[in-house]
């Protein structure tokens, strides 16, 4: 048997350079550099099977795939204008657009493989895809083109070929001119929402109407806890109705916000725990059965769209665009780890205590000293960019392992001379 070899010289090299850029470090901090705004952030999905996370935008029709495992950042235009929700299944990413259509993209080579829409179709801020994989239902406001439609509608399309097998009428009146609304499957059961107030369950395979139940304020979204059968439902005044989804009968409702809550999703490694964005720029999480509020933290004054977990970390953003990582392994202490800049084509991340990163393009960092948040000498923050720029930073937060793949940082990259004018003390 052939002995082992290892190139112990280049591993030398490799921690003793880690450790000189470490040392240098800790003076200098790592922030945005660029005068290239980030598109608001509309919704994020992750995809586990591909440790991507899809991100779509408010002032944009593009949606950016991030590969957190390799780095790497895709992008595909398919849309006339922004799109309001992305999910991905079996490798097929369903995209719906305000542009009035549903796109199903291949995730692998992001070419379009097919566009639902009908000359009636309004604008389209949800499609979800049936538990069987046959199924898309896309939610619009076709009142846009049809005043007289006075609810939003749901369509039910095949996946096979695209063709609309029934169109679903939602009972109700708009309350007034602003649209909203949510849909989810549950056990042969689609749910709506609306800004008519009603809540409706709808058989699928008949597609008749068989429960409905009218609040006192526009609905905004939905979610399912699979475990205790419970639908949790958010209104345009910061209610959540908690239903009992096997008696169809409301449990409770409690007061979260004092105004619109944007978005709810169940923790996926935790059910009893419920995760909340608000119009205010606030998550709040949530414990069931009682709704118990158990932490509040105030991201941005504006906006937050959509919220997304991988693991104990929450992802959220919204109208300023950057998406805030939050570590939510004990929910009464939310601790925030850093941020996400997706730009038009490239993005960056940044640990809150702005020590370290990872970019697919260098030029979107400036280095600056701790203390004075001066810039560095150009060179000198040249070689720090450079040698800090690392993989792990990102694989580390999310708790994505791999053998296979190695560091992107301490490469065999050009190292930059440290000018001799530099003088580290001064």
């Amino acid at each position: 048997m052939l002995p082992i070899l290892q190139n112990k010289e280049h591993k030398a090299i490799t921690i003793y350079r880690k450790t000189f850029s470490d040392h240098l470090c800790n003076d200098y901090r790592f922030n945005l550099n660029t005068r290239e705004i980030s598109s608001g952030t509309r919704s994020i999905f992750y995809y586990q099977e591909e440790n991507s996370l899809l991100v779509s935008h408010t002032d944009s029709s593009k949606v950016h795939v991030i590969n957190l495992m390799t780095g790497k950042i895709r992008w595909f235009d398919h849309h006339s204008t922004t799109v309001r929700s992305v999910v991905v299944v079996n490798h097929k990413i369903i995209t719906a657009s305000w542009d009035g259509t549903v796109c199903i993209t291949d995730f692998n080579s992001l070419v379009l493989e097919m566009v639902l829409t009908e000359k009636t179709m309004g604008r389209c801020p949800q499609a979800i895809v049936s538990s069987d994989f046959r199924t898309v239902y896309s939610y619009s406001y076709d009142s846009d083109k049809d005043p007289a439609c006075t609810s939003n509608t749901v369509r039910e399309w095949s996946m096979s070929d695209g063709s609309l097998n029934r169109i679903i009428r939602l009972p109700g009146e708009h309350l007034r001119s602003y649209r909203c609304g949510s849909c989810l499957i549950f056990q042969g059961k689609f749910y709506a929402v609306s800004n008519s107030g009603y809540f409706h369950v709808i058989d699928c395979a008949t597609g008749k109407i068989v429960h409905e139940y009218r609040c006192s304020e526009e609905l905004q979204s939905l979610c399912v806890i699979p475990l205790m059968h419970i639908i949790l439902v958010t209104g345009n005044s910061g209610n959540i109705y908690q239903f009992d989804a096997s008696k169809l009968k409301l449990i409770r409702i409690v007061k979260a916000y004092q105004n619109k809550i944007m978005h709810i999703m169940g923790h996926p490694e935790n059910q009893r725990i419920l995760l909340t964005s608000g119009y205010d720029g606030n998550l709040k999480i949530l414990q069931l059965p009682d709704l118990e509020i158990l932490s509040s933290t105030e991201v941005e004054q504006s906006c937050l769209w959509s919220i997304t977990t991988i693991g104990n970390m929450m992802i959220t953003g919204g109208v300023n665009g950057a998406l805030w990582v939050y570590d939510i392994s004990d929910p009464r202490n939310v601790i925030p780890k850093g941020k996400i800049h997706v730009m038009d084509q490239s993005y960056a991340y940044i640990s809150e205590n702005r020590s370290s990163f990872y970019t697919s393009d260098l030029n979107l960092i400036k280095v600056v000293k701790a203390d004075t948040n001066e810039q560095a000498e150009l060179q000198f923050g040249q070689y720090l960019a450079n040698s800090r720029n690392n993989l792990n930073v990102i694989r580390d937060l999310f708790g994505l392992k791999d053998p296979e793949i190695k560091s992107s940082a301490y490469s065999n990259r050009e190292m930059f001379q440290i000018p001799e004018s530099f003088n580290k003390t001064t």
